[in-house]
């Protein structure tokens, strides 16, 4: 009985310390985005539809463009679509939208609600990682730091290569469970999971994330009009 008692105690301590080392690496995480003067990144989003008569899945491919000075720029396309989808915010604040399929720009949209336009559309990879860089800005209710609750580390992983510290928390009752993992070198995500029920279905979704900081002027500037090249 002591041995059993023992073990279970050591358990305890062991899930507690975890979820104690979870929650800080998570708040350095968010304070290493919110201090950034620049970011860049390219990714992919999957999401999958699992429970269905017909499962199925798409993907898109994604940019991000930031500068503390204001300036951002996210573009994203569905694969097997040519056309291009632009965020673009520029140094005075000046906010534009391209949309390829409707083939018009729209400007004079406040931020927030440009943001708010292409978050379904982009299946969230929008807001992941932008509203942590700009946190003060509240783009939206809840960064995906705030929506896990009760943090834990599940192991370490390579993700392309990348030594990342793999972390796993629940959000009820939209978001489901969400996994990330975060790298140790910089604190940088460079792999999320969720998986939800909406309604009857049940999605799961994955991002892969390959940020940078080197940049260019063009990376920022508002290039609408332009379609992918399949």
């Amino acid at each position: 009985m002591k041995i059993v008692a023992y073990t279970l105690l050591a358990m305890f301590f062991a899930n507690a310390l975890s979820a104690q080392e979870a929650s800080q690496i998570i708040k350095l995480s968010a304070e290493k985005y919110a201090g950034m003067k620049v970011y860049m990144d390219s990714g992919k989003v999957v999401a999958s539809f699992y429970n269905t008569t017909k499962p199925h899945s798409y993907a898109l491919l994604f940019k991000t463009a930031y500068s503390e000075k204001g300036s951002f720029n996210f573009e994203y396309y569905t694969l097997g679509s040519t056309h291009l989808n632009i965020l673009n915010r520029d140094a005075e604040k000046q906010v534009k939208i391209w949309k390829g399929l409707s083939n018009q720009i729209i400007s004079e949209k406040p931020f927030n609600h440009a943001m708010a336009s292409f978050l379904g559309s982009s299946s969230f990879s929008v807001a992941l990682v932008p509203t942590l860089l700009m946190h003060e800005e509240k783009l939206i209710p809840k960064t995906i730091y705030n929506q896990i609750s009760d943090p834990k580390i599940l192991s370490t992983e390579l993700v392309n290569g990348v030594e990342c510290y793999k972390i796993a928390g629940s959000e009820v009752p939209i978001r489901g469970l969400w996994i990330v993992w975060i790298s140790k070198s910089d604190l940088l995500i460079r792999k999320a999971e969720n998986d939800r029920q909406a309604k009857d279905l049940k999605i799961k979704t994955t991002y892969s994330y390959f940020p940078h900081t080197t940049n260019t002027p063009g990376d920022f500037a508002f290039k609408p009009n332009r379609k992918v090249s399949l």
